[in-house]
């Protein structure tokens, strides 16, 4: 269930959510959800009506925007960049497995980047996201899998992203 508060009429709404929002981010009009299970992301924009979302189905509102299993499972971080056409969705992987990924979501583009852990750090999740001055990303990282997963990793690290190269700098 999803409950949020209308300031003009001072009520609560009562609403069916897509499964278990397990972060949530505001960037502009909009509220972006990182949700479990599968690592889904949705575009909620609340000027408009709600209509349940379905995946596939581009008129819901909450609109489904793709998920990202087995890569990312449980979402632990979703930042939305001041940039305002970049969202960032990290965290552990499905059941079984080691090491999570990342989705960069290019909202004028309107499509996402997969990048998994073999892409960033080997065998180890994203769990935390800042922007620093340059726009670039300073990332942190756990060693924990995926439940029933194997921790392979021995430290967790921080790291550098380049959003423009997709790419770890340090």
């Amino acid at each position: 269930r999803f409950f949020s508060y209308n300031p003009r009429t001072d009520m609560w709404i009562n609403r069916a959510s897509y499964w278990q929002w397990n972060t949530v981010a505001r960037q502009g009009d909009r509220f972006f959800v990182g949700g479990y299970t599968g690592g889904f992301l949705l575009e909620w924009d609340p000027a408009n009506p709600w209509v349940a979302t379905k995946k596939g189905e581009p008129e819901g509102n909450p609109r489904f925007l793709m998920e990202s299993r087995p890569d990312i499972n449980r979402p632990h971080e979703l930042l939305a960049h001041p940039d305002g056409k970049t969202v960032v969705l990290a965290g552990t992987p499905g059941y079984g497995y080691t090491g999570g990924g990342l989705v960069i979501w290019d909202r004028e583009a309107g499509e996402g980047t997969l990048l998994k852990h073999t892409d960033l750090l080997p065998e180890q999740s994203t769990v935390s996201l800042v922007v620093l001055e340059d726009g670039k990303l300073l990332g942190g990282s756990t060693t924990s899998a995926g439940t029933g997963g194997e921790k392979k990793a021995k430290e967790a690290e921080l790291y550098v992203f380049n959003l423009n190269t997709k790419k770890i700098e340090w």
